[in-house]
């Protein structure tokens, strides 16, 4: 290291105790048998986590962290150690409230929780169910003129000759824990979240083509020469596109449902309210009869959940544990008084359950976990 690297760093390790901590918990020799205990464990992950860890990092490089300027570089690559090692990754810059501390262990959680999957349920017109998961490869079934095939974590139809004579509709459906892929007869790609579905007919007949969805599902409308417009159906909610990139976020449990906006032009129409158009970069948010137009939305952070993380930006902890919840499959219990942290920063969504707790735990909470619950404690 030269003498100006060494005189940066001296200046990055007076601005916060918390940063020479972290610098001595790299350099002790315990923490490095830790880290090493945890990098084997890492080496096991699956090939798809390893990518999306990778990811992280490169993304992380190309964009840092907005408030972490000049010396402050120095947490990224010390961060991009520990994704390595542990395949997650997030920071707290916020003022005022807990930082992060570097403990040795946990020992409140005794119980675990692996990741979600790429798993679904497909109910056919006549209500026959069949179970997707990424392992199935072929073809499923054909519903009218249409070949349904499952490949590589996704579902595709493949629209046949002639014209279907009344429409056919399927149903694709995530629990918690899920998510999938679906690829439209029209070309259109469709991710669901979570404990999401999406219903739609098998080819697209007449002036539009209409879909209803809950949950929260991201779409990439194929645009068709003759304009045939794509219509989503969110709990009363039309969204219409031509063709276009979006997210909507449409859980029961959510205060509002959101339309997130990341290429074209959509329209967001509430029950009973007044049509709101969006542009690239804007949100719509429905509540009641009145849509909010946010004009600067976080569009990384709005379709995280396709992209393979958690991505929190001064958000509660109630906020955080119900994405949770969705994810591990985990009911939310909280004994006494619910702790008020602001969390920001990104979690890969493939570490288990008790990894993500061990990065919330850095900022005075405590979990347990029990058979299907986590348990929030201070």
């Amino acid at each position: 290291m030269s003498a100006a690297d060494r005189g940066t760093l001296e200046v990055w390790l007076n601005e916060s105790p918390r940063n020479r901590v972290f610098l001595e918990s790299l350099t002790n020799q315990d923490s490095l048998l830790e880290r090493m205990k945890e990098y084997e464990q890492a080496k096991a992950m699956t090939g798809e986590a390893k990518a999306t860890v990778h990811e992280l990092i490169r993304e992380e490089n190309k964009a840092p962290v907005r408030s972490m300027s000049g010396p402050s570089r120095f947490w990224i690559p010390a961060a991009a150690m520990l994704i390595i090692a542990a395949g997650l990754y997030i920071w707290n810059n916020k003022k005022n409230t807990p930082g992060i501390t570097v403990q040795q262990k946990s020992e409140a959680i005794v119980h675990d929780a692996a990741p979600g999957t790429y798993k679904a349920k497909l109910t056919l017109s006549d209500g026959s169910t069949i179970v997707l998961d990424s392992g199935g490869v072929g073809r499923l079934t054909q519903q009218g003129n249409t070949e349904v095939v499952n490949k590589n974590g996704g579902l595709a139809y493949a629209k046949g000759l002639g014209k279907a004579a009344d429409a056919v509709y399927n149903t694709l459906t995530t629990a918690k824990g899920e998510i999938y892929r679906l690829q439209l007869s029209d070309g259109s790609k469709v991710w669901l979240n979570s404990a999401s579905s999406v219903r739609y007919p098998v080819s697209f007949n007449g002036s539009a083509r209409r879909v209803e969805i809950t949950g929260e599902v991201y779409f990439e409308v194929a645009h068709l020469d003759h304009n045939q417009s794509f219509i989503v159906m969110a709990n009363g909610i039309e969204i219409r596109v031509l063709g276009t990139h979006f997210n909507i976020n449409a859980y029961s449990d959510e205060a509002a449902i959101k339309t997130t906006l990341l290429e074209g032009r959509v329209q967001v129409t509430p029950t009973g309210g007044k049509p709101v158009t969006l542009l690239p970069g804007q949100q719509a948010a429905v509540t009641g009869k009145i849509a909010e137009l946010i004009e600067h939305a976080d569009t990384e952070q709005a379709i995280a959940w396709k992209n393979g993380y958690f991505q929190f930006n001064e958000a509660d902890l109630k906020t955080v544990m119900k994405e949770f919840g969705r994810w591990y499959d985990m009911e939310i219990v909280y004994e006494g008084k619910i702790p008020q942290p602001v969390f920001s920063g990104k979690l890969s969504r493939n570490a288990n359950a008790s990894e993500v707790l061990k990065v919330l735990e850095q900022n005075g909470i405590r979990f347990r976990i029990e058979g299907k619950k986590i348990i929030v404690t201070q």
